[in-house]
């Protein structure tokens, strides 16, 4: 690195800001040859990174049946008996299915979603077109790839499942509104999109039919303790329980939407998310303006104590 004449630069332990600014000038070749390699390192690195779509949909938890769940949970505790009633309207508890890892095993075992998440390669926007790591996945097969030993490629249900959660699929609650955001990101704007439309949907029909079963249980158990039961009045609240168990399964049998209602469905993105290229580059090239300064600053303290 060329160095300056040192005689226009007073030699002294601390530095007032002209004189900084003095050094600077001074090294201002230095400090412009820096900073360009890191503006120039910007650029190649935002072309690197892929685009991520991201598609969203607003939902509405669906309220059907509470005053009956209430009814039917006075009623039980009114003859001793505990049900646990009422899940396919709690909201936390929809939510919290959403990210389960039970419910993702649901999903990929009916859309096939892990190659998705862990097999992407990259994806070309002019030619619309997902490629896939062909080492691990082979696109034209439809299948993971399995080694001479007999060992497959895929990625465990676990490790797809985190990066799911992490790095795709997330939610947001509007606790004025109520109203759910579901977001899901992804190279593709078509899997973006495909994907979303499969979790809302497949979410529905996981809690539907855990609730079809959990009702189902539920009438088993009730008209045992009516054959049971000698008491009059017990007995009508028990049928009453049955009755009002029967409605829930018959709602649930006959609707799609059964936990979250659709407000907006999910839209294929027509640009990516991120990554904010122009402010990439500008960060890094700020950044690098501010190291180069700092080295020229250092260097110039360091050369004057020396001599």
């Amino acid at each position: 690195m060329d160095t300056p004449n040192q005689e226009t630069i007073p030699r002294e332990g601390e530095l007032d800001l002209l004189q900084l600014f003095k050094i600077l000038w001074l090294y201002k070749l230095q400090v412009v040859f820096l900073t360009s390699i890191f503006a120039i390192f910007s650029v190649f690195y935002a072309i690197s990174l892929p685009n991520i779509y991201e598609s969203e949909s607003v939902l509405t938890p669906v309220q059907q049946g509470s005053g009956q769940g209430s009814q039917a949970g006075g009623l039980a505790a009114l003859v001793g008996i505990n049900l646990n009633d009422g899940g396919g309207n709690n909201v936390d508890v929809t939510l919290e299915t959403s990210k389960s890892f039970d419910f993702f095993k649901y999903l990929d075992e009916k859309r096939d979603i892990a190659k998705y998440i862990s097999a992407v390669d990259n994806y070309s926007y002019s030619e619309d077109k997902l490629y896939f790591n062909e080492e691990i996945y082979n696109s034209e097969e439809e299948k993971w790839v399995v080694d001479a030993n007999g060992k497959s490629s895929q990625p465990s249900l676990l490790k797809s499942y985190k990066t799911f959660k992490k790095e795709h699929f997330s939610f947001v609650r509007d606790k004025i509104t109520g109203l759910i955001e579901f977001k899901f990101e992804h190279q593709s704007p078509q899997v973006a999109k495909n994907v979303l439309d499969f979790i809302i949907k497949d979410l529905n029909q996981y809690i539907r039919d855990r609730e079809i079963v959990e009702s189902r249980d539920s009438i088993k158990f009730i008209e045992l303790q009516i054959s049971k039961t000698p008491v009059p009045e017990v007995r009508k609240a028990l049928a009453k329980l049955v009755e009002l168990k029967a409605q829930k399964m018959m709602i649930g049998e006959t609707t799609d939407e059964y936990a979250l209602k659709i407000i907006q469905s999910p839209i294929e993105p027509e640009a990516p998310a991120y990554p904010s290229r122009r402010i990439i580059c500008i960060v890094i090239t700020l950044l690098g303006g501010l190291l180069s300064s700092i080295s020229v600053l250092i260097f110039h303290q360091i050369r004057n104590r020396k001599s």
